[in-house]
């Protein structure tokens, strides 16, 4: 995806490349924090930094779950709410070798 080669892909560990991704949808105009249960990380956002065309535009959603999947390394599931003010998540679970603390 070229639009996330503007942002370089860290190395280390899960946790630094989960950071990183929060902190680029949070430049993008989102706020987005980083929460960890069992194993799997799950960034939720608070404000969609794409709020403006997701409505009549779903399939951005499908452009931030890619974005977010380059930035991080691994498969990222999307789980956006359209309705009213639109919120977003996206499920992350690290491989066992890249357990995040």
């Amino acid at each position: 995806m070229r639009f996330a080669t503007q942002w370089r892909q860290p190395g280390g560990t899960g946790k630094v490349r989960l950071e990183r991704a929060v902190e680029v949808l949070n430049q993008l105009g989102g706020l987005a924090e980083l929460e960890r249960s069992d194993g799997i990380s799950v960034i939720r956002g608070y404000s969609c930094p794409f709020a403006a065309v997701v409505s009549s535009h779903p399939e951005v959603c499908q452009l931030a779950e890619t974005l977010l999947t380059e930035l991080v390394g691994v498969p990222v599931q999307q789980r956006c709410d359209r309705h009213g003010s639109p919120h977003c998540s996206f499920v992350v679970q690290m491989p066992s070798t890249e357990t995040v603390r």
